[in-house]
Parts: C-alpha cells; sequence; structure tokens
C-alpha cells in the first residue's frame, strides 16, 4: 500500500488541514499515476511505448506524431477494477471495538473507466500536428465502512485530471523524428476525513474541495537505426496544481475558509526499444 500526503493551506489564521491520499502503485505521486493510456500497450505490458508502433504512443513520446501518413484517429477505453481494504488494529493504543468503531475499511477502491484519445495530420512531406487527450493521473478512495477507525485519515479522496496535449512532430533527417508538445491539465480534488473520535463513533466530517490548471511540456524522438528497429525517447514534464477551493468544517465557526491544496506532479521519462 503505497500513499501520498495531501497538506491543505488554509489561508485563515489558526486553521489548517492535512490529509492521507491511499492507493495502490509506485510510492509518491507515481502511486496515482494512470499507466492505462493505451489498450495497444497494455496488452504489451507498455513495453515499446514510446517507440512508435501505435498513435498511442503520442503519450509518452510526441515525435509518434509522425508515426502514420495522412490523417489519423485512435481511441482506448479501459476500466480499472481496483480493490483494498484498511485494517486499523489500534487508536492511540486503544482497540477499535472499545471505541465503538469498526477496524476494517471494507473495499477502498472505486471503479473507474479511463480513455485515451489521439489525433494527428500530416501537413507536409517532413512535418505533423497532433493532438492527445488523457487523464495522467487519478484517484478515489472511499471506504464501504465510513465509521471505521482510520476515518480520521479520510473518508473520501478523490483526484481527477484532465489533459490537453497539442503535439508537432518533424521529420530532420531519414530515421530521426523529433516532436514538441503543450500540456493543459485541469484537476480537480476532493478529501473528506472525520473530525475526530469519540464514542460511540466518529464525529461528523470536514470537506476539501477544490481545481486548478496547471501548464507544462512535453518533448521527444524516435530513431530507427535499421528497418524493423526503433528507438524512442519521451519526457512529459512535471505539474504543479494549487487547488484553490473551500474547508467546510463544523470545526470553524462559520462553516467553512478558504484553502489550497498543492498537489505535486512528477516528470515522466520513457525510453524504448521496438523490433
Amino acid at each position: 500500500m503505497a500513499s501520498a500526503f495531501l497538506g491543505m493551506r488554509v489561508l485563515r489564521a489558526g486553521t489548517t488541514a492535512a490529509a492521507l491520499l491511499a492507493c495502490a502503485g509506485q510510492a509518491s505521486a507515481g502511486g496515482f499515476a494512470i499507466g492505462e493510456q493505451s489498450t495497444v500497450f497494455l496488452g504489451s505490458a507498455r513495453a515499446g511505448a514510446a517507440a512508435g508502433g501505435s498513435l498511442g504512443s503520442m503519450y509518452w513520446n510526441p515525435a509518434a506524431t509522425a508515426a502514420l501518413p495522412g490523417m489519423n484517429s485512435e481511441s482506448s477505453y479501459t476500466l480499472i477494477l481496483p480493490q483494498a481494504d484498511v485494517t486499523v488494529n489500534t487508536l492511540n493504543g486503544i482497540p477499535p471495538g472499545a471505541l465503538g468503531l469498526q477496524s476494517s475499511s471494507g473495499d477502498i477502491g472505486i471503479d473507474a473507466l479511463v480513455s485515451g484519445s489521439y489525433g494527428s495530420y500530416q501537413i507536409s512531406e517532413d512535418a505533423w500536428i497532433g493532438v492527445a487527450i488523457n487523464s495522467p493521473f487519478g484517484l478515489a478512495t472511499k471506504p464501504e465502512n465510513v465509521n471505521y477507525a482510520g476515518a480520521v485519515l479520510g473518508r473520501t479522496t478523490k483526484l481527477l485530471t484532465m489533459n490537453v496535449n497539442p503535439t508537432l512532430a518533424y521529420k530532420v533527417a531519414p530515421g530521426i523524428t523529433i516532436g514538441a508538445g503543450v500540456q493543459i491539465e485541469y484537476a480537480r480534488g476532493k478529501l473528506s476525513f472525520a473530525n475526530s473520535v469519540a464514542p460511540p463513533g466518529l464525529l461528523s466530517s470536514s470537506i476539501f474541495k477544490g481545481n486548478d490548471f496547471a501548464f507544462g511540456a512535453t518533448a521527444g524522438i524516435l530513431v530507427e537505426p535499421m528497418a524493423g528497429t526503433t528507438i524512442g525517447l519521451g519526457w512529459r514534464s512535471q505539474l504543479t496544481h494549487d487547488l484553490d477551493g473551500n474547508l467546510a468544517s463544523p470545526l470553524v465557526a462559520d462553516g467553512g475558509t478558504k484553502a489550497v491544496g498543492e498537489v505535486k506532479l512528477p516528470d515522466v521519462v520513457s525510453l524504448s526499444l521496438r523490433q
């Protein structure tokens, strides 16, 4: 079980909030990276993903915009069915049952449909333009047992990203293609957690909601040293979202206050060989 922490800097003095985002996968922000961006490369465990062969390779390498002649489009849809649970053995040294709480969260996974869409158009013998639309990062968890002992860390966590990536690719020499693009990404987050523990159960929730736009870049190169062999190197830049929103809580006098949740998403570098 990997985890990433989402800290919220509340813009009113004396009020702060922090919460735990839990999900299966790699540690830190990689824990909620969505790798299912192309069913073609999902079927090959993402082997050769940045080396062309399918228009979906654009996600990892914008030089793959030039993978096919003429006008092309491609869309992939993947159903993700996560399943995970959290068990709390003690809470401040006290068994959850003694506080009237359940120790198990039940299933915290929320099913999701992920899509990736790509388009390219050859504008000259050596140049292509394209666009990719993806959801690079995402997370949604909600325990079946909302009054389990871990609810003080999180009852509901949601992160949604939508990324539009216009690209340009150019064949600079026989067997060598370079590409670059711009990332325009929208992010929306929600986090709710129990305020505190009080027998015989948990108190009401505090809820944070916020959204933000961020901008970045992509770049890459495709090299074909011989017929049938392609090497691809691609880069997607780091993005930081400052989710401007509101923290609603019964612990605050007027019921809520302005807040900012910071989400730092990493650079992604892919090197692939396709034979």
